[in-house]
């Protein structure tokens, strides 16, 4: 960064300088920084995702509470307006994007197994229907 006049002054007392500042940030342990947005990568379990829940999410200020939408799809954002990092040389700050990666189980019980069957008869094309398109996914995260 540039501080013009702000250095020091020529030996022979003419006008100062300019200060120039090296910096580096610190990487967060949960947030992405994306220009002046932030970009977080929420765990979800297929249960939460499905039936939705009330999860929290780490902010530059602390933790803040949210609501996930039953039928929540893999990679599906929910955004946070002005939760970002200020905006260098003008008002306002970014916005934190809340990725929703939604987690599968492993390492099934044979009874979880047969539970999941049962729910995947009990389940039509009904059941799925509604899915947003790949262009509509790429739109909601760029907005």
């Amino acid at each position: 960064m540039r501080m013009p006049g702000r250095g020091s002054v020529s030996e022979r007392g003419g006008a100062a300088g300019d200060l120039y500042i090296q910096m580096s940030v610190k990487p967060h342990e949960t947030l992405i920084r994306d220009g002046s947005d932030l970009v977080h990568r929420l765990p979800l379990t297929i249960v939460d995702a499905a039936i939705g829940a009330t999860v929290m999410v780490p902010t530059l200020e602390g933790e803040e509470e949210i609501e996930i939408k039953p039928g929540t799809q893999f990679n599906e954002v929910h955004l946070l307006r002005g939760r970002g990092m200020p905006f260098l040389r003008k008002r306002g700050r970014g916005d934190l994007k809340v990725v929703m990666d939604i987690m599968i189980p492993r390492n099934l019980s044979a009874e979880q197994k047969e539970l999941l069957r049962q729910f995947d008869e009990s389940t039509s094309a009904r059941n799925y229907s509604g899915h947003e398109g790949l262009l509509k996914k790429i739109r909601a995260a760029f907005r």
